[in-house]
């Protein structure tokens, strides 16, 4: 809110002397589903998705574009495998969830 707060005279400006304004602020579908351990970030996600459309409705009349890409859950890449037994020890479940061979 502070960043969108912050940006918008800036916008109104740049949309006043002609300029193509856009406003684009980043969800997820995570906000529409119900996925288990979830909840804090879906509910952020879908924050952003309402008051998106709110800021489209309100900005729209003085050419702001506001736009929301939602992306879909992606697997990223894999940090290389851990080095150390320290670092094995620190996070067990995290590092047995990618390399089952370490639970051994």
């Amino acid at each position: 809110m502070r960043a969108v707060r912050t940006f918008i005279p800036k916008l109104e400006a740049s949309a006043a002397e002609g300029r193509v304004v856009d406003l684009i602020n980043m969800s997820s579908i995570t906000g529409h589903y119900l996925y288990g351990y979830f909840a804090v970030y879906a509910a952020v996600k879908d924050f952003v998705s309402h008051l998106t459309r709110h800021l489209r409705m309100e900005l729209g009349p003085r050419s702001i574009r506001v736009s929301m890409p939602k992306s879909d859950i992606t697997d990223p890449p894999r940090p290389a495998r851990p080095s150390t037994s320290r670092s094995r020890k620190t996070l067990p479940n995290w590092w047995a969830s990618w390399w089952p061979s370490l639970a051994a």
